[in-house]
């Protein structure tokens, strides 16, 4: 039984544009922000920007083929950011499958969730070996899949 039923379909295309777009928008306003604001304070920009930084790869990986290019390599550049893009367009896809398949039994929603948060945790070792900004993001990622899987997953009583 089923608190809400959800196409699998648009699940998966809502997850696909609203984290795969929404994530990039959300981390590249905000890089501007943190850029133009600390711009005069090198040391705690360098602080702010290594939070930053260990936030951005975990909840959005593709950021990773973001290349640092040449000064004024702004094709280049450009190019880059949109590979990163569409790639994180098929990452929260396929998050959002999974999470709509997940939602039908309770084991799956479990595992997804600890799956998810075991790959951030290997990305935050790989990128940055940051733990605080590790756990930040594992609470983040548990409390959005316990929202969606209370609103579309099955009920307790039915486990």
């Amino acid at each position: 039984m089923k608190t809400k039923s959800v196409s699998t379909l648009k699940f998966t295309i809502g997850s696909a544009l609203g984290g795969g777009l929404g994530v990039p928008v959300f981390f590249i306003a905000l890089g501007h922000a943190i850029r133009g604001t600390l711009a005069s304070n090198s040391n705690l920009l360098l602080d702010v920007m290594e939070w930053f930084e260990s936030f951005r790869v975990m909840l959005w990986p593709s950021s990773l083929l973001i290349v640092v290019r040449a000064p004024g390599d702004s094709v280049g550049e450009l190019s880059d950011l949109l590979i990163a893009v569409l790639v994180n367009i098929g990452v929260y896809g396929l998050l959002g499958l999974g999470t709509a398949l997940a939602c039908r039994h309770r084991f799956a929603e479990i595992l997804l969730m600890v799956a998810v948060v075991l790959l951030a945790y290997g990305v935050n070792v790989f990128w940055s070996n940051h733990l605080a900004s590790f756990v930040v993001t594992a609470a983040i990622i548990v409390a959005v899949f316990v929202a969606l899987f209370r609103k579309y997953g099955v009920k307790a009583s039915a486990v």
